[in-house]
């Protein structure tokens, strides 16, 4: 039960480890970091093509669109419930 808690943390970026296996990991610890440190802008609908631009990008915080928001939330969802199910295997262990 322990190995898919590993396998499960090699879904999860760290700048130390370096070392993923999902192809997103990269992307959810950017927007994870942006929340927590800097500024996420989220923007909707017709105007996502026009606010999110090479234009409008900063090093300050991330700019992305609300469906890659919802995504990406969903993602980490996925990830959260299923170190839940294999917390719960191991306690049973």
């Amino acid at each position: 039960m322990s190995l898919g808690l590993y396998w499960l943390s090699k879904e999860l970026f760290d700048d130390q480890l370096k070392q993923i296996t999902s192809a997103d990991a990269r992307e959810l610890h950017a927007i994870r970091n942006a929340l927590e440190h800097t500024y996420l802008r989220v923007s909707m609908g017709w105007a996502k093509p026009f606010t999110i631009g090479p234009s409008n990008t900063s090093s300050f915080g991330i700019a992305i669109g609300s469906d890659e928001l919802e995504s990406k939330a969903i993602r980490v969802m996925q990830i959260a419930r299923s170190a839940l199910f294999h917390v719960s295997f191991a306690i049973r262990q």
